[in-house]
C-alpha cells in the first residue's frame, strides 16, 4: 500500500478511536459507540503488528 495511504489511514483511526473514547466518557451507554471503539482498537493494533511485521521484513 503507498506509504501516504497508509500514513492518512492510520491517522484517521487514532482519531476516531480518540473521539469514541471521549465519546463513552462523556457518558454514552450506546452499544454502537462500544462497538466502533472495539473495531477501531483492532484496527489500530492491526497496524501496529502489520508496521513490526514489515520492519522485520526490511
Amino acid at each position: 500500500m503507498n506509504k501516504k495511504l497508509t500514513i492518512l489511514l492510520t491517522i484517521l483511526v487514532i482519531y476516531n478511536t480518540i473521539r469514541y473514547i471521549m465519546e463513552i466518557q462523556s457518558g454514552s451507554d450506546s452499544t454502537y459507540d462500544y462497538v466502533m471503539l472495539a473495531i477501531n482498537l483492532l484496527a489500530l493494533f492491526f497496524v501496529a503488528f502489520s508496521l513490526r511485521t514489515k520492519k522485520g521484513e526490511d
